[in-house]
């Protein structure tokens, strides 16, 4: 591929799984701590700590997914991997029995950040690898904020229009996020450039 080359038709679909990837972070942080304090009944301060100690673990692991991800290689196949585990830990995250309490929380939560980061860190990097020049780079950023932004927005704006109350409109949040997923990444596996060999 020539400098400037690359259509822009494939930054955008590379770009696609962006947005549900957006859409999946504004849920931990702005309606967790309500859904589980709320609805399970948990001190809203332990929710806190949860997703504080979650976070950090996440920290310390994110480094050893992204070396193990270098030395495998293949991108698409990872974040393949990475997005069940994604969807289904979002899913159940956002739907917890009355009596699941902080065993779930920790289950789903720690299911949902590994599928976050291990789908994350490819994405980016596959980015990184299908851009040869920097100005072909800046370009596949700017296509993959561009559907994060939209993604953010719509995961902001949905749980109201789904529901009255936040339990359902979590739940149904949870199970709409499988085919936005779905979608998303069809959309980039069909349409983007393969990453070029790390």
């Amino acid at each position: 591929m020539s400098a400037g080359a690359m259509p822009t038709r494939q930054m955008l679909a590379y770009g696609a799984l962006g947005f549900p990837l957006a859409f999946a972070a504004l849920p931990l942080y702005v309606h967790v701590p309500k859904l589980y304090a709320d609805s399970v009944g948990l001190p809203l301060a332990l929710v806190g700590a949860v997703l504080l100690l979650t976070r950090f673990a996440d920290a310390l692991i994110d480094p050893l997914l992204g070396q193990w991800s270098d030395r495998l290689g293949n991108r698409r196949r990872l974040i393949l991997i990475a997005l069940p585990l994604l969807g289904l830990g979002l899913a159940a995250l956002l739907a917890p029995p009355a009596d699941g309490g902080t065993a779930w929380l920790v289950l789903s939560l720690s299911l949902t950040f590994i599928g976050f980061s291990l789908a994350t860190i490819n994405y980016h990097a596959w980015g990184a690898e299908i851009g040869e020049t920097p100005q072909e780079r800046v370009r596949v950023t700017a296509a993959r904020e561009m559907f994060a932004l939209g993604g953010v927005v719509v995961a902001a704006a949905l749980p109201s229009l789904l529901a009255k109350d936040v339990a359902t409109a979590m739940q149904h949040l949870g199970w709409v996020f499988i085919p936005v997923l779905a979608l998303g990444a069809l959309a980039t596996f069909a349409g983007a450039p393969a990453a070029a060999a790390p």
